[in-house]
């Protein structure tokens, strides 16, 4: 069907149910939203794992290069806010902006390369991290609007996805691209180009379906002043329960992502297995979340699962203090995947949950809030971390660091539903909208 939202209205002003469905022309949006997380995380990462080259080109040290990696989160964290305002209008205002922001960003970031300025290409550096939660706070959002409420999870989960190969792919690409010193500025052309690619296609996609997926979809938020959502948040004892292991988690990911360098290699292990650690870390939470996604939006089991990965978390930190001196490279490989089973996995859960349980508020601030103090956090532990080393000169202090946080966190999600606020963690919009549904005895089509 096409045409606008008003063959929806009847006489008594409210949606017509039997004209709900759900539109292919969602996945040209899903598609690009996906491949803009993917390059600003590529672009992120982009010198991380040729620090040796990247110094050299730019007559520096490794320290300043390194820098980039942790001005960009620093970045982030002050484009959370501008972008829960362009969320709160529409998706698609955030996704123009992402691809604005980061053609911008490449391009003077490659100006930079050319030049060998590293101010240059550091500013471009910060307005890749300014348009990163831009896109990367939109998916629930954007399966919101686009999705049925039995596929949204999983909606989510498939579109947080490509943040994290961005970093396999820098992983992988960038040491084959980037073999020399004078290969810096082609390789940034190349990824500039890449972006720009998909930058191009943002402003075409559609802002929203001509008609909702589900009854209510787009009324049912409480429409108040931004100031009223986050008193009401702050008043959320369930979303403090949520957030901050969120937060936490989130660095934890970050720190453990960076310290596996110098955590690792004075115990032996080569730059190869480091590589296929960090591998592991990303890809078996990000498989596992396919799995697990379904399973929330069939059986709304969310709260389980946030409950046992904090758990599994905290013992797989634990865990990893005997890994650097048992020399194992299986000891290694099978904690890295355990880490990402308990970190990775879950991390879509949480972000729908949150929707969820906040029904009928808003979430765009909720999400920035969760996003943001992980950027700060990890920023803060990334940059503590370079000041923990050993007498031996080993970075394990910054593991003993990891063990602490994670801990620290168990009992906030293991208190949801407990002491009487069991009401509190009901699904709330998936229960409004299946009794809309139900009232109308209605499923919705795909045209």
């Amino acid at each position: 069907m096409t045409g606008s939202r008003d063959i929806l209205v009847i006489d008594d002003g409210k949606l017509d149910p039997h004209l709900l469905k759900v539109y292919k022309r969602r996945w040209f949006g899903f598609v690009t939203l996906a491949l803009l997380n993917l390059v600003i995380c590529w672009n992120w990462v982009n010198f991380a794992y040729v620090g040796d080259y990247v110094a050299e080109w730019y007559s520096t040290d490794a320290a300043t290069v390194n820098w980039m990696s942790t001005t960009f989160l620093f970045a982030g964290l002050f484009g959370n806010y501008p972008a829960a305002v362009a969320l709160r209008r529409e998706t698609k205002h955030a996704i123009v902006a992402a691809a604005v922001l980061s053609t911008s960003g490449c391009w003077l970031k490659y100006g930079g390369a050319k030049i060998a300025n590293i101010g240059l290409t550091m500013f471009g550096q910060l307005i890749l991290g300014f348009s990163q939660p831009f896109v990367i706070n939109t998916p629930v959002f954007y399966s919101e609007t686009w999705f049925r409420e039995s596929t949204r999870t999983t909606a989510t989960a498939v579109s947080s996805i490509p943040p994290i190969f961005g970093g396999v792919m820098a992983s992988l690409i960038s040491p084959a691209w980037i073999h020399s010193p004078t290969a810096v500025a082609p390789t940034s052309l190349y990824i500039a180009i890449i972006t720009t690619g998909v930058s191009l296609v943002a402003p075409f996609i559609p802002a929203k379906p001509p008609t909702p997926p589900e009854l209510d979809t787009e009324d049912h938020m409480e429409k108040v002043h931004w100031k009223v959502d986050l008193m009401k948040l702050a008043r959320s004892v369930e979303f403090y329960l949520v957030c901050i292991p969120f937060i936490v988690g989130a660095a934890l990911f970050n720190l453990i992502s960076t310290i596996l360098y110098p955590v690792l290699v004075p115990f032996g292990f080569s730059y190869v297995d480091i590589g296929h650690a960090g591998t592991l870390i990303i890809v078996v939470g990000q498989g596992l979340s396919l799995i697990l996604s379904p399973l929330c939006d069939r059986y709304k089991i969310h709260i389980y699962i946030i409950k046992v990965s904090v758990i599994l978390s905290a013992v797989s930190y634990i865990l990893l203090i005997w890994v650097p001196p048992s020399e194992s490279r299986s000891f290694l490989f099978g904690q890295c995947a355990l880490l990402s089973i308990a970190i990775i996995g879950p991390s879509p859960i949480n972000l729908e949950f949150i929707t969820e349980i906040l029904y009928p508020l808003r979430v765009e601030y909720a999400i920035s809030i969760m996003w943001a103090g992980g950027q700060l956090l990890g920023g803060c532990l990334i940059i503590a971390s370079g000041y923990m080393f050993d007498s031996q000169g080993t970075n394990m202090p910054a593991v003993y660091m990891c063990v602490g946080l994670s801990c620290a966190v168990v009992p906030l999600p293991l208190c949801l539903g407990m002491f009487g606020r069991k009401g509190k963690v009901t699904m709330n919009r998936s229960i409004h909208e299946r009794n809309l549904r139900n009232e109308h005895v209605l499923k919705p089509t795909e045209v």
